[in-house]
């Protein structure tokens, strides 16, 4: 019996030739091949989601003081954009800057119909090289990187960045952790990916440090530690959607942990319904915590 290939996904949109479809998910062949997320439409809405909910929580997009060069006019580079939301975001609100994004896959593409004039993505490596000249940017922002490099590949992630920034120009990182202090299920879950982690020489907390980004040539950091606290947050709007997000996460793995790991899909399965259950509002010992650590400073 011959195996045919699905030709849409699960919104009824066509699958690009250059994907690879596992277990109903759609992951990029050109993508980094350390990064255990798919690159669909479902993970392009909640990336965008992610977006909000930090803006929300954190009551900014950036944590840099460079609000008074932004209505200047500077120019700004996104890393690792993404979905290029944090851009565009920005480039609406400050129409005198000038934004580029970039990432490894062309999931901005998704966004073309809504991208300001001063704003634009591009395809890029940022561990084989950012397509700029040296001191290029007044502003360069990454944010939730952790799970795309090892870290081996930190230090010269971080060295690139510094080299696309111009001297006196601020650069400014957000990365969070894998949920802690979880319940049985969430932390069997965890476990589960910090393994899977571990094989793929990912250290969630790596960028907990802010010594990593001095040693890289950046000046003068200032760190800010936020919590997500999964559906226990005072908010409890906030915290449901925070433990919707993970859930989805949690899901969005399956493909790529059971396959390594050798655990079955029912397994798997189970665990994140019993993890739906520990993040809801109605267990009063539920603490599960995700750490965000921001970091900005000069070159």
């Amino acid at each position: 019996m011959q195996f045919t290939r699905p030709t849409t996904d699960e919104f009824g949109d066509p699958i690009p030739s250059d994907t690879e479809l596992n277990d109903g998910r759609v992951f990029k062949k050109s993508g980094n091949p350390i990064y255990p997320l798919p690159n669909d439409k479902s993970e392009y809405i909640r990336l965008n989601t992610q977006h909000y909910l930090l803006r929300y929580q954190l009551q900014c997009n950036y944590l840099s003081p460079v609000t008074n060069d932004l209505e200047r006019g500077i120019k700004v580079l996104d890393v690792g954009c993404g979905t290029g939301i944090w851009s565009i975001d920005l480039a609406r609100e400050f129409p005198n800057s000038t934004f580029i994004g970039t990432d490894i896959i062309d999931i901005f593409a998704n966004e073309t119909s809504t991208i300001p004039p001063n704003c634009s993505f591009l395809k890029a490596d940022t561990f084989k090289g950012l397509p700029f000249p040296d001191g290029s940017f007044d502003f360069v922002f990454q944010r939730a990187q952790s799970m795309c490099f090892t870290a081996e590949m930190w230090p010269r992630v971080l060295r690139e960045i510094v080299r696309v920034t111009k001297p006196g120009g601020y650069i400014e990182l957000l990365e969070g952790s894998f949920p802690r202090n979880g319940g049985p299920a969430t932390t069997r879950q965890v476990d589960w990916l910090l393994t899977f982690s571990c094989f793929r020489g990912v250290n969630d907390q790596f960028m907990s440090d802010p010594s990593v980004l001095s040693e890289a040539g950046i000046q003068n950091v200032v760190t800010a530690t936020d919590m997500w606290r999964l559906g226990w947050d005072p908010d409890h709007a906030l915290g449901e959607a925070l433990a919707k997000n993970y859930v989805t996460v949690s899901r969005a793995t399956r493909p790529l942990i059971t396959a390594a790991l050798g655990i079955g899909n029912d397994e798997y399965e189970e665990t994140v319904q019993e993890i739906e259950e520990e993040l809801s509002y109605r267990n009063n010992e539920n603490r599960a915590t995700m750490y965000i650590w921001r970091h900005y400073g000069r070159k």
